[in-house]
Order: structure tokens, then C-alpha cells, then sequence
């Protein structure tokens, strides 16, 4: 069974609708096939490092790039779409209408809109290959758009049902033994500040709820405060960290994010199963 199938059938029989903000339409669907030449494009240009000799940020740009395809051809290949979903976000101009005047109140109608339609709601610089090994990161990168009116993958961010026992015992409550890890958002950096982070932790959101599971975690470099900010704004709070010792080595210190959901039902007192 396709990657798509699982997760449309998954949903009801119904993907993610199309969600509107002024100008805007995004749609958030799950990855296919045709979408593997834009998200390596995606992922390898937000995460690469830079480095400043020519020649070597070249060759390191190549063997990363490597990395990136190698990673999502085993993730989509290999991964149980049960438990994990890799998403991605489509942004098209609407025409004959006038752009957003602000930034924050295309993400407020992003974020509300992507919560109703869908019945809920790092600089970390590496590719998530596991939860307890990697960060998570809200990145852009520096393709430019391609054309007005004409779909085009704007960002994608990887959903998983996860039981690493590190996280699981910085969980508040767990009777589950397992959350969902939220990891690998990027977005391009021509989309930025348009909404597109928030759209993307809707629709991992909705996804955890489809899975009937409340809990939902990341990894996000704590010196990374624009990303650590979008995160508390999507209603996420700080539980844990890396040990010191870790920046005392040269590490980039983690930190751990939560945020648990109320699932249909529970509201009324329902117990979920």
C-alpha cells in the first residue's frame, strides 16, 4: 500500500482540505513520489551548513545533499505509514487578489483556519533520524518561488509514533508509552513568515489526532529563539534539556518541547481506547 493511500485512508477516506489565508491557498498532503526531487531540494538547502571556503561548502554541500536522499528514500520506502507520515505543504496565488498587509495576520488566519478545517488545530541544522540522536528545526531555504498560480511544495515536516525511553520519561504522563515526534520542518525561505511553520504543526497536530494519540514532542536547539518562539506560540512547552556537559564538549544543547492535546471525547469525559 502507497505512502498516500495509507494516509488518505487513514484520515477517513479524506485528506487535508485546502486552507485559505487571504491571497493564499495551502494545501497540506502527504508526501508522493513526485514531490521527492523538491523536498531533497528543500530539506538539503535548510539544513546544509555553510561553510565559508568555497571548495569545502561545496563538497560538503554534495555529500549532505547524499545524506538527505539516501535518508528519504529509507524513510519512504521503509517506514510503516501507520507510524510514520512525512507531509508537505503546497502554497498557489490566488488571483486578482490583493496580498496580506502583515506577516502575523496571515499565520493568525493560517493557524486558525488549518485548526478548523482540520477538526483540531531548530537552528538545529541536521536531518531528524531518530528521536534521541537528532533536532528537530523550523528552517528556510533559499529557493525562490517559481511562479505565481501554479502549485508548488513550499516546506514539509516528518510525523512519527515514537517510544524512545529518553523522552518517555521527561513525558508529564504516558500511560500509552509512546507520543509523536514532530521533526525535519523546513520551509523556503521565500515562503517565510507567511504562515507556512504554523500550517505544517497543524497538520502534524491533526495527524497525531487521527492516530488517537494526545501527545506530541521535538528536539529544537535552545539557541534557535525564533524557532523556540513559533513553537510556544503553537502551544508547546519546555520539559527538558540536554546536559551541560554537552556545550561543555562544543555541543549544540536541545531542547525538549511538549504539547498535549485534547482528543474528541475526552472533553465530555470520555476515556480514549
Amino acid at each position: 500500500m502507497s505512502m498516500q493511500k495509507a494516509w488518505t485512508l487513514g484520515c477517513g477516506g479524506t485528506p487535508f482540505k485546502n486552507i485559505l489565508t487571504g491571497t493564499r491557498r495551502w494545501r497540506i498532503r502527504p508526501y508522493d513520489n513526485r514531490d521527492y526531487a523538491a523536498v531533497v531540494e528543500v530539506q538539503t538547502e535548510s539544513f546544509h551548513i555553510t561553510n565559508p571556503v568555497p571548495f569545502l561548502n561545496q563538497l560538503i554541500y554534495t555529500n549532505f545533499r547524499a545524506e538527505v536522499v539516501d535518508a528519504l528514500r529509507q524513510k519512504t520506502k521503509y517506514s510503516d505509514p501507520g507510524r510514520f507520515q512525512l507531509l508537505v505543504a503546497e502554497e498557489s496565488l490566488l488571483p486578482g487578489r490583493p496580498q496580506p498587509h502583515t506577516a502575523a495576520a496571515a499565520a493568525a488566519t493560517v493557524v486558525n483556519t488549518a485548526i478548523a478545517s482540520s477538526g483540531v488545530d531548530d537552528s538545529g541544522l541536521s536531518i531528524t533520524r531518530s528521536s534521541s540522536s537528532s533536532s528537530h528545526s523550523y528552517h528556510e531555504d533559499s529557493s525562490a518561488s517559481s511562479c505565481s498560480g501554479a502549485a508548488q511544495l513550499v516546506g514539509s515536516v516528518e510525523v512519527s509514533l515514537m517510544c524512545e525511553r529518553e523522552v518517555l520519561r521527561a513525558l508529564p504522563r504516558n500511560p500509552l508509552g509512546e507520543y509523536v515526534y514532530i521533526s525535519s520542518m523546513c520551509v523556503r525561505s521565500s515562503q517565510r513568515r507567511r504562515g507556512v511553520a504554523q500550517v505544517l504543526m497543524a497538520a502534524a497536530e491533526a495527524q497525531a489526532r487521527r492516530w488517537g494519540q494526545p501527545r506530541l514532542a521535538l528536539h529544537v536547539f535552545k539557541d534557535n529563539a525564533p524557532a523556540v518562539e513559533l513553537y510556544r506560540k503553537c502551544g508547546m512547552r519546555v520539559i527538558g534539556e540536554d546536559p551541560a556537559w554537552k556545550a561543555m564538549l562544543g555541543g549544540k544543547v536541545r531542547l525538549l518541547m511538549y504539547k498535549e492535546l485534547i482528543l474528541e471525547g475526552q472533553e465530555t469525559g470520555v476515556e480514549q481506547r
